[in-house]
């Protein structure tokens, strides 16, 4: 249920829910949703980076970030066998496989994290959790319920303010 202001604007304060909420989840990756504001998480853009088996992956369409460039060859980073950008936004690399998975997206409130194996600054834990009717996502794992938080992604800083959550109190999740 959503509760809309005298503004007749939405915004995350008038969510019936804390937000961000783990919106799906398989295993080893997991989509969350953040607030509305630039200190819940949400970006006025998209940016992400992964790695999947030997394909490295960055993409960013953010202001002040800098340009990929456009068919170039780039110098390449730790255990790459090349690296180019086929457009501005998104730069690509062929390298020798050390995980199977590892990265995150972020494109305004929306994000996805990945790691197999589970790495501590992506996705520490099993995650399970399924959109009930697209508005209402259920979780099992790692905790049960409607709309749950989701874990904390450190290399996204997500949910905001989770980590000096997380050392104050171990059970935290």
């Amino acid at each position: 249920k959503v509760l809309v202001s005298s503004s007749s604007k939405v915004r995350s304060a008038d969510l019936c829910v804390d937000m961000p909420i783990l919106y799906s989840g398989a295993i080893c990756a997991y989509t969350g949703i953040t607030g509305c504001s630039k200190e819940d998480g949400c970006i006025l853009g998209w940016k992400g980076e992964s790695e999947v088996l030997c394909l490295g992956h960055e993409c960013c369409l953010l202001e002040g970030e800098e340009s990929h460039g456009c068919c170039a060859c780039k110098e390449k980073k730790d255990g790459e066998c090349c690296r180019f950008a086929c457009c501005p936004l998104v730069e690509d690399s062929l390298r020798t496989p050390r995980l199977c998975c590892l990265g995150y997206d972020q494109m305004c409130c929306f994000y996805d994290v990945m790691s197999f194996p589970f790495h501590d600054d992506y996705v520490s834990n099993c995650v399970c959790a399924v959109p009930f009717c697209y508005c209402c996502p259920i979780a099992c794992a790692p905790n049960f319920g409607f709309c749950v938080k989701p874990p904390y992604c450190k290399k996204l800083d997500i949910p905001r303010g989770s980590e000096m959550k997380r050392e104050n109190n171990p059970t935290y999740t």
